[in-house]
Formats: C-alpha cells, sequence, structure tokens
C-alpha cells in the first residue's frame, strides 16, 4: 500500500512539475513596426546564367574600375559596366567555374570545379595559367603582388607567380572529419593573406614566403559529435582600419 501510495505522490510531483513549466513559459514580444531609414531602389538586373546550383558555391561578382565580372558553371565570363549593366565583354571556356573572379595586375583568376585555378589576360581574354590544384576550389582567389593567392578545398592555400604560374609557397591546414562545404574568399591587406578556416580559426600568412604570422579562434569546435563540433568560418571578410571582422 505504501509503495502504491508513493507512485502516486511521484507522479502528482511530475504533474504538477510539468504544469508548472507550462505555466512560467513567457509569451513572445508583439513585433514592433520599422520605419526604414534607407530606401533602396534596383538600378537594373541581368541574368548571367547559373551561379549557384551546386551546394557550396557562393559565387557572386567582382568590382574593379567601373566594371562587374561575373562567372558561371557553364564556363562563361561576362563583363558588365556597373553602372547600367549593359553588357561590355563576353568570353566562353569549357571549364567549370565555381568562384568569384578575383580581377588585379591585367588578369582574372577563377577556381573550378576540377580543381584548377584559371588565369585570363584581362584585356584580351587570352588563358596565360590553368595550374591544376589538390581539389576543388570554390573559394575566390586573392591577387596582388605580381602573385595569385588560391586557397582548395582540403585545406591547401598557395601563392603562384602570374609571370610563368610557378607555385612559391604552399601551407597545408588540416580540415575536420566533418565540416560544410564552403570556404571564404581569400582576402589581402598590406602584405598579409587572410582566411577563415574549417576548424573556426582566422589565420594570416605573409604574402611573400607563406610563413604565419597570427591567428584567431573565431568558432570554437566544442560539443561531444563531429556535428556540435561545427565551427567552419565561411563567411567573407571585411577589412577596414587595420580590423578584420569574421563570423
Amino acid at each position: 500500500m505504501r509503495r502504491v501510495l508513493l507512485i502516486a505522490a511521484m507522479a502528482a510531483t511530475i504533474v504538477a512539475c510539468n504544469n508548472a513549466k507550462r505555466e512560467n513559459i513567457q509569451p513572445p514580444r508583439e513585433l514592433e513596426d520599422i520605419t526604414a531609414s534607407v530606401s533602396v531602389q534596383r538600378l537594373w538586373s541581368r541574368s548571367v546564367g547559373d551561379v549557384g546550383g551546386k551546394p557550396g558555391l557562393a559565387m557572386s561578382a567582382a568590382y574593379a574600375d567601373g566594371r562587374l565580372y561575373t562567372a558561371n558553371t557553364d564556363g562563361r565570363i561576362t563583363t558588365l559596366d556597373a553602372a547600367s549593366g549593359s553588357e561590355i565583354d563576353q568570353i566562353d571556356t569549357e571549364y567549370p567555374f565555381s568562384t568569384t573572379p578575383a580581377v588585379g595586375d591585367g588578369v582574372i583568376a577563377i577556381g573550378t570545379l576540377d580543381g584548377k585555378l584559371i588565369v585570363l589576360d584581362l584585356a584580351s581574354g587570352a588563358e596565360r595559367h590553368a595550374i591544376q590544384l589538390s581539389s576543388e576550389v570554390i573559394a575566390a582567389p586573392a591577387i596582388a603582388e605580381g602573385r595569385v593567392f588560391a586557397r582548395s578545398s582540403d585545406g591547401q592555400i598557395s601563392a603562384y607567380r602570374l609571370d610563368d604560374g610557378v607555385r612559391v609557397w604552399v601551407q597545408e591546414n588540416a580540415v575536420p572529419p566533418l565540416s560544410l562545404r564552403g570556404n571564404g574568399a581569400l582576402r589581402y591587406d598590406r602584405g598579409y593573406v587572410i582566411t577563415g578556416l574549417d576548424d573556426g580559426r582566422l589565420i594570416a600568412f605573409r604574402a611573400d614566403d607563406g610563413a604565419p604570422v597570427w591567428q584567431q579562434q573565431v568558432g570554437l569546435s566544442e560539443g561531444r559529435t563531429d556535428l556540435e563540433r561545427l565551427a567552419d568560418v565561411d563567411g567573407d571578410l571585411a577589412i577596414a582600419d587595420g580590423y578584420v571582422y569574421a563570423v
């Protein structure tokens, strides 16, 4: 009899606790009206083909000297007037492009799904180099100091001379057992190449020799499972006034 009474008391306590939890739930705040402080007007739009139909791709346009440079997965590079959207030039190739173009030093550099770094002459569109990397390239390259810097999905970051395509340095970075399929663009600033990694680190290399200069942990890889420990820094970095902003 005592056992029955004890079980009944425990059940009543559990029900009471559940009811208390339900009663203590705070209702959500009502949404407030937002008055827009900036008026946005679309000036023009233009289709440039498939730029993100495959998971992990974040292809967009690169801006330089009043022009926008875009690439699509069908191998087409389109140059547009940034003010009007009118087409200035178009280059058709057989490469499965997979990154936003990088423009500078008289060239366009783009990565491909089959692991190539393609460098084209900006004026003529002629191919200068088709450099085979270790795996697919879905992070936008960077161009500076007469070099092009590339990152492949297996964690390699490397630098190549623009004049002859020779590799001058490479850095290996371990990729966690589980990570998101996405890589943030490489950024160059005042002699350094900066990028976020799949293990949550933000890291800077010297552009001339690839030596690591500093690193900071942005995403904390914590948890019991590989899924819980996801900490990729895949978003594009912002650099301003000597500061780097990462998410």
